[in-house]
């Protein structure tokens, strides 16, 4: 039993209609905004941390940072006692990129 051509083209475009919504599944799953599962987050945890996100006039000296961002992580982090950077995604405007700045200056700076 031979594919006509017909069947052929048929059998292709169902392939790609699958292999396209296994993408987006995955695409979906994961987001744009990777953070670590929590067996990884769980190596950023530290006291020294929790005091260094409390610190507004430390975050302050963070480049891309500034006063209101600052004074909103040390809010955010005296209320909830995070210690752990990722959980910063909570407080609106505070993205991937902020998050990864405030932990190379805590990292070059502790």
């Amino acid at each position: 039993m031979y594919l006509k051509k017909n069947d052929f083209i048929f059998l292709v475009f169902i392939l790609l209609i699958i292999t396209s919504i296994e993408f987006f599944k995955f695409r979906n799953y994961y987001g744009f905004d990777y953070f670590p599962e929590p067996e990884e987050a769980e190596l950023f945890y530290d006291s020294n941390i929790l005091l260094f996100l409390q610190n507004a006039a430390e975050l302050n000296n963070i480049p891309g940072i500034g006063k209101t961002y600052s004074k909103k992580i040390s809010e955010y982090a005296k209320e909830n006692k995070t210690s752990n950077f990722f959980e910063l995604k909570n407080i609106s405007g505070i993205g991937p990129k902020k998050i990864q700045t405030i932990m190379e200056y805590y990292e070059k700076n502790r």
